[in-house]
């Protein structure tokens, strides 16, 4: 990673923490590749990446009990340009903040339409995309000088950079999510905890979802394909599509 794209990174981390807003965000994509290696020592490897990406959870609170951030304040503030782009199936365009060449996007949950989402409590709009809502119940935490970010828990971040890259029609994205993933696997490989987590993953989303998973990492991951083809044979047994 740049130096650039580093210090923009810090800076972005140490303004949410100081609104007390990195609890309403999830830390996603590349930048959340690199938070894992602070935690895990076998999660190694440099990439660029001129795009940080937060994936906010449809809230089940009320809005008069959510707490209010003005991100879109906070982003000007720190020098970045609103940019709205049209977004189909909304009537609302969605935002993203640019400050050069970097830019900080927000991504939500697919749920059955299209098209950005309003945040009202963190005055922004989301783009929403397909399978992120399994991010909602699947955290963990990971500090960052002052700060603690919160990511989706690593074999999760495994399953979907998988998944995705199924739908990824720039090939050098395309060629990210699966080294990312690819090297992340290696936590599934070698910690009993993180494998057993993984378990329960496969057992928790449909079969329809782990048979993509399969049809990755079956040409992608041939360690990572034998250490669950007992549990992907008994689930073809017994779950329903």
């Amino acid at each position: 990673m740049n130096k650039d794209a580093l210090k923009n990174f810090t800076s972005i981390i140490e303004e949410l923490n100081n609104e007390g807003a990195l609890n309403d965000v999830i830390l996603i994509g590349s930048f959340a590749f690199f938070a894992y290696q602070k935690k895990y020592k076998e999660i190694q490897g440099s990439f660029n990446t001129q795009d940080i990406d937060f994936y906010v959870p449809r809230s089940k609170k009320p809005l008069n009990k959510r707490r209010n951030h003005d991100l879109e304040k906070l982003f000007k503030e720190m020098g970045y340009e609103k940019e709205l782009f049209s977004s189909t199936g909304s009537n609302k365009p969605l935002i993203k903040f640019l400050k050069r060449d970097f830019k900080i996007e927000f991504l939500t949950s697919q749920k059955r339409k299209s098209g950005a989402v309003p945040l009202a409590h963190l005055n922004i709009t989301a783009q929403p995309l397909s399978y992120l809502n399994l991010i909602d119940e699947h955290t963990e935490e990971i500090e960052f000088g002052d700060a603690r970010i919160i990511v989706p828990r690593v074999d999760v971040f495994t399953f979907l950079k998988y998944i995705i890259s199924l739908d990824r029609k720039d090939t050098e994205k395309k060629k990210k999510d699966l080294n990312q993933a690819n090297i992340a696997s290696r936590l599934i490989l070698d910690i009993p905890e993180i494998a057993l987590n993984f378990e329960q993953l496969l057992r928790h989303v449909s079969l329809s979802w782990v048979k993509k998973l399969v049809g990755v990492i079956e040409i992608e991951n041939p360690l990572l394909m034998e250490k669950i083809r007992p549990l992907f044979n008994e689930l073809k047994k017994r779950k329903p599509q």
